[in-house]
């Protein structure tokens, strides 16, 4: 995936996100089918608009989504060890740059991972409770040497993973919840 393509979470620009609308829909367009194959045309259409305006705007996780994020995560925790199997394969798959900056056991990886996603699940209500801990989790990456691109990527491999877990559970709706949070989330890694 060219560097371009993954840079989906960047501040607004200047011109009112414009230039990065355009920018998400190619590579919606470009990599969407074949990452969920399950959705319609129609359906990735509806999804690409939800998902820009949010990009684009401030996060907000309403009560709904909140609850979707949380049913399903519910199903994601018991195969939580394979669900983070198929997100590192996913990740690596799409950017093969990124494995070298695991250098320890990627199974123990793997359960920070789903630790860290337990907590921002359970912590969605109130993120100002949540924010210093991912500022901390976000300066670790950091110096780990992930760049900010990276998060788009992060964000395609969690939105395939929880779509290969859940199966026909994973909605357009639970995909905007998941894509809400997760961008909550990036944003509070990076204050």
């Amino acid at each position: 995936m060219p560097d371009a393509a993954i840079d989906l979470f960047q501040p607004p620009a200047p011109d009112g996100g414009g230039g990065r609308r355009r920018l998400i829909a190619c590579v919606w367009t470009a990599h969407a089918a074949r990452l969920f194959p399950s959705l319609s045309d129609a359906s990735r259409r509806a999804v690409l608009a939800q998902f820009r305006d949010r990009v684009v705007s401030d996060p907000h996780v309403n009560a709904a989504q909140i609850e979707l994020v949380r049913s399903t995560w519910a199903r994601v925790r018991p195969v939580q060890t394979a669900a983070a199997e198929l997100f590192y394969g996913k990740l690596f798959e799409l950017e093969p740059r990124l494995q070298p900056l695991f250098k320890g056991d990627i199974a123990a990886q793997g359960q920070k991972l789903m630790h860290m996603l337990d907590v921002a699940v359970r912590g969605l209500e109130h993120p100002q409770a949540l924010a210093p801990a991912f500022r901390d989790l976000g300066r670790r990456h950091q110096r780990y040497g992930a760049a900010p691109t990276d998060y788009g990527t992060v964000a395609i491999a969690l939105l395939w993973t929880l779509e290969q877990v859940l199966g026909q559970a994973f909605t357009a709706d639970v995909r905007l919840a998941w894509t809400e949070a997760y961008t909550l989330i990036w944003r509070l890694m990076q204050a």
